[in-house]
């Protein structure tokens, strides 16, 4: 085997011990062998570091280190790419476990199809203890599109069908800048735009990957916390020029946003129980249920305040114009159905009063004698 890692395996880590070491293991168990396992430990409180370095001490693939400072996710997973040395890259997540065979039919696809940027594979969710809740084999068969349409598709559906983190595996030579930080919850979909633009994505159909839910996840956080919300509008902003492609004007994409979050939020009210206060306290270090027990201290950095104070400022303005609207079209429609109540009785009230109708009661009257015998 070259000294030269084919694949490099990402793997930021806060707080992770819960689940860290089935996620190692199940990179060890890789059927494709030449990989390194970077694991970035981003100032954990618990025994995180530990676990990482008993594995490293049993496996020269591994290299363990610890960041200075608390960095958040996506910069975690930049420090991971900065000492990436493989021609392929693999994120993985701390929560999440590879079937055996993952990298290696990953790989295969980038070799052999050299015009594809980046692909991914179906999924399962499991529970805490690995139990399946779901599976996403979301296509029935594999397929190659361009980067250019699925970046489309993925706008139109407000949608991450690429994949999380665990589910992709792309080039070295397309990684650029790395994650944007400006993202809380879907810096994973945006960093997979700018891989696949201009280039060809692959979705390979075996579900390779479980993906792990509980209420301590990141996506459960952002989810529950309503950030999402701000990454949408934020990725609306940095792809105008998809959208104006398809006909939809950035207002009307900012509407679509507006109503899917407003069904995420009624979803996990209805069955989360959520409240004003939980949204609010989630991502700021004060928050008191469960599912916060293994969070970053404060989701929401004091550097990105303004930033986050300014998006919910205007997703606020923008629903409340949306608001407007509707209130609008709906009073138009009780004002419009008054007035054709209104003309309907007026109409009524002429026709009693025709001489036609006062001439015709008799006949009437017998008509309904006739139908009375009849009916019995």
């Amino acid at each position: 085997m070259s000294d030269r890692p084919l694949v490099s395996v990402l793997l930021p880590v806060y707080n992770g011990a819960r689940f860290l070491g089935e996620a190692i293991e199940s990179i060890l168990a890789q059927s494709h062998e030449n990989f390194e396992l970077l694991i970035a430990d981003d100032c954990s409180g618990d025994d995180s570091l530990a676990i990482a370095e008993k594995y490293a001490a049993g496996d020269s693939r591994l290299s363990v280190w610890r960041n200075q400072t608390n960095v958040g996710l996506f910069e975690n997973y930049n420090e991971c790419l900065k000492r990436a040395k493989g021609d392929f890259i693999k994120p993985f997540a701390q929560d999440d476990i590879l079937a055996p065979t993952q990298i290696e039919l990953q790989l295969n696809v980038l070799i052999e199809n050299p015009d594809v940027a980046l692909v991914s594979a179906g999924k399962r969710w499991i529970g805490p203890d690995g139990e399946e809740l779901k599976r996403f084999d979301r296509f029935p068969e594999s397929f190659k599109m361009a980067g250019d349409e699925a970046i489309i598709f993925n706008m139109i559906t407000l949608d991450n069908w690429i994949g999380e983190p665990s589910t992709v595996m792309f080039r070295a030579d397309r990684k650029g800048d790395g994650f944007d930080a400006d993202f809380f919850h879907y810096g994973d979909l945006e960093y997979w735009f700018r891989i696949i633009q201009g280039s060809g994505y692959y979705y390979l159909k075996d579900v390779l990957c479980s993906f792990r839910r509980h209420g301590g996840s990141g996506t459960t956080r952002n989810l529950r916390g309503t950030l999402f919300a701000l990454d949408l509008i934020l990725l609306g902003k940095k792809y105008r020029s998809q959208l104006e492609e398809l006909g939809e004007s950035y207002e009307h994409y900012v509407r679509r946003v507006i109503e899917l979050s407003a069904l995420y939020v009624d979803h996990l009210v209805k069955e989360d129980g959520l409240t004003v206060e939980d949204a609010v306290a989630i991502g700021t270090g004060k928050c008191r249920l469960p599912l916060c027990d293994d969070l970053e201290p404060s989701l929401i950095r004091e550097k990105d305040l303004a930033r986050v104070l300014a998006g919910f400022k205007e997703l606020t303005f923008h629903s409340l114009r949306y608001v407007t609207s509707s209130v609008s079209e709906i009073d138009h429609l009780r004002r419009t159905r008054e007035d054709e109540l209104a003309l309907w009785q007026e109409e009524i009230h002429k026709l009693l009063a025709s001489p036609s109708w006062k001439v015709t009661a008799p006949l009437r009257a017998i008509k309904d004698i006739v139908y009375q015998r009849r009916d019995r």
